[in-house]
């Protein structure tokens, strides 16, 4: 290990409480490597059983939810901290990625070294170094999990505004076809008026010989409006659903002034 790091790695919280012997031995086993800003150190579920301290700089230990393509941050660790402590322990992959937040210099030690250096630990000098791992590590976990419940509570709320978004869509959408569904079956009622009204308008006037006389066109008028008044209404139909607007109403009640 190079000298200009020895006094940083003894300093750090694992280290420090270790035996001047046991310190030796660990400066030993370790090396120092260094990661420029927002490199991967290594990604979840990487077969990577390293453990790291962090000398210099920040890393940042994330979930990355593949199924989402999404990421979120569980911690942000800074000098002295430890990463990767997990599989030294279990013989698991990695359950988080870990990447540099600004450049950094780490001291690491593999799992089979780590082994060596602390193979029976009811004997050895580095116990006191496996408890302090054992306390960064609850604490870690504990911050993890408020920071999961965090993003789930924040993903929630998400899912429910965009379900409420589909569901006002869905709904106004619904209604669009309705209303078009009824006017469409309005228009197909009216048409069949206007045929009955011609169908009974011809042979009245045949019966009576009053072809055009206002005694047989206006009842049956006044019929034809009942019916399509009728038909509206049963159908749930408003007069905007049909093209009738005030702003229609008035426009062609002063045409029909202007040319009087």
């Amino acid at each position: 290990m190079d000298n200009k790091y020895i006094e940083l790695f003894i300093n750090t919280p694992i280290i420090k409480g270790l035996s001047k012997d046991a310190q030796e031995q660990a400066k030993n086993a370790f090396s120092i490597i260094h990661i420029s800003k927002d490199k991967i150190l290594f990604h979840q579920d990487d077969n990577i059983k390293n453990l790291y301290i962090l000398l210099r700089g920040k890393v940042s230990i994330y979930h990355e939810d593949k199924h989402q393509d999404h990421e979120y941050e569980l911690a942000t660790l800074g000098e002295g901290e430890i990463v990767g402590e997990q599989t030294l322990f279990h013989d698991t992959d990695r359950s988080a990625a870990v990447a540099a937040a600004s450049y950094c210099t780490l001291a690491m030690i593999s799992q089979e070294n780590f082994q060596k250096l602390t193979q029976d630990i009811t004997k050895s000098p580095f116990w006191p170094m496996m408890l302090t791992i054992k306390k960064m590590r609850d604490v870690r976990l504990h911050n993890a999990n408020e920071n999961q419940i965090k993003y789930l509570q924040e993903e929630i709320k998400r899912l429910a505004k965009n379900i409420g978004v589909i569901s006002f869509l869905s709904s106004r959408m619904l209604n669009i076809l309705s209303v078009r569904k009824n006017i469409i079956q309005f228009f197909i009622s009216i048409v069949f008026g206007i045929c009955v009204f011609s169908f009974l308008l011809e042979i009245l006037t045949q019966l009576q010989a009053t072809k055009g006389s206002s005694a047989v066109t206006i009842p049956l008028t006044f019929t034809l409006v009942f019916w399509a008044v009728y038909k509206a209404i049963k159908l749930n139909l408003q007069p905007k659903d049909l093209g009738f607007r005030l702003d229609n109403l008035k426009s062609a009640l002063v045409e029909a002034v202007m040319k009087t």
